[in-house]
């Protein structure tokens, strides 16, 4: 278990800034999932952490000690990529168990470490077995127990899902999800895939272009936005975001309006006039992307919906289900 502790953490290549004092707390035992679209800085912030990169200033502090200036080996940081990294000339026994035997510990003690972290992965029937002969989920399962067995202060994570096909990548959400009940210690983990975050966390960190924008829990974020970027990058399909002087909302004081697609309703009281452009049929879930002065905006609908392409429809809302910015995109 570890405490980490990020201080004002800059990281620039040549002239081009991508991490900007960069303040962090990450709490004991927590599950910490950075997102953000791609080239935030979230994987550069993991591996900054990880010591892969060399920060220009700022402190990390793990345990109360400045690991800044360390080298990765002695952070006692467990990384794992998204490649797998596994040799392919040895046995999954052997792959797993691999730091242990650099170290030089007795090989009964590696043969039982090796055999409780398969069980708790669901290897065992393929100790014996090359990487070649594994699935990709096998794989990714290999690399994380390769990592359990040198009982790190913290695992990092850079995502480890994104090379798996959809299928696998739910089952191995759920395995990580099921790996951190089993274990007291720290994930730091990097994804791009909101769905990821919000069902693995217990705190989520939004970047955008090299800077925090929120954190909170995810359930926090879904429903307290703090600004209108994390308002629509975190939830699936995202926040519509309206602009009051588009739509011609009289007597509105915020610039953007936003609300999520399931507090919207199609109704003959509605407040937007549009048309259906588009209808997505889910099977428990359908939506409706609807055509409003210029903008287009998502409505969930029920499953037995019985609206069609080009209809004319309301869209209305509750008051209480709005979002409201700022010109800055500040949450008001």
């Amino acid at each position: 278990m570890s405490s980490l502790d990020i201080k004002h953490l800059n990281k620039s290549y040549g002239s081009v800034q991508v991490l900007h004092d960069i303040n962090l707390e990450i709490p004991e035992n927590a599950f910490v999932v950075f997102v953000g679209p791609s080239g935030c800085g979230k994987s550069t912030l993991l591996r900054s952490i990880a010591g892969l990169e060399e920060i220009d200033s700022g402190e990390i502090i793990l345990e109360g000690r400045d690991v800044a200036k360390e080298a990765p080996v002695d952070r006692d940081f467990a990384m794992v990529f998204q490649s797998y990294a596994l040799y392919p000339q040895m046995t999954v026994r052997d792959n797993i168990g691999f730091a242990l035997s650099v170290a030089g510990r007795p090989k009964a003690e590696i043969h039982r470490k090796v055999d409780e972290v398969a069980q708790m992965l669901r290897l065992t029937e393929y100790l014996d077995r090359k990487p070649a002969d594994l699935s990709g989920g096998q794989r990714q399962r290999v690399a994380i127990g390769r990592a359990i067995l040198r009982s790190p202060k913290a695992f990092l994570f850079d995502e480890p899902l994104s090379n798996l096909d959809a299928e696998l990548r739910v089952d191995m959400r759920l395995q990580i999800a099921e790996l951190r009940r089993q274990m007291s210690a720290t994930f730091i983990y990097v994804t791009h895939d909101q769905v990821e975050a919000m069902t693995l966390a217990d705190q989520i960190v939004v970047l955008r272009a090299g800077r925090i924008e929120q954190v909170g829990s995810p359930m926090e974020l879904y429903h307290h936005p703090a600004n209108s970027f994390v308002a629509s990058f975190i939830g699936s399909p995202k926040m519509n975001l309206l602009s009051v002087a588009d739509l011609g909302l009289a007597g509105e004081s915020a610039a953007t309006l936003g609300v999520r697609p399931e507090h919207l309703s199609i109704g003959a009281d509605g407040a937007l006039e549009g048309t259906i452009a588009a209808i997505e049929n889910l099977g428990p879930v359908s939506y409706a992307y609807v055509d409003v002065r210029g903008a287009r905006v998502t409505v969930q609908l029920p499953p037995a919906h019985g609206f069609a392409l080009e209809e004319a429809v309301k869209i209305g809302w509750a008051d209480d289900a709005l979002h409201r910015f700022d010109a800055e995109g500040r949450r008001i």
